[in-house]
């Protein structure tokens, strides 16, 4: 799963220069776990979402 999620993140970062991928790679793998929590409950509860 963790090489599934980091060809995942190379796909979407690849592109990017290496500064940048250090600093977006943990905030899309945070918004992608709370949009997986969100979906698993039917993604009507948006207080999750709020820091």
């Amino acid at each position: 799963m963790i090489r599934a999620a980091d060809t995942v993140d190379h796909e979407i970062t690849g592109s990017l220069p290496e500064g940048a991928q250090a600093y977006l790679t943990p905030i899309l793998r945070s918004m992608a776990y709370t949009s997986s929590r969100m979906a698993d409950r039917g993604g009507n509860d948006h207080n999750d979402t709020q820091n």
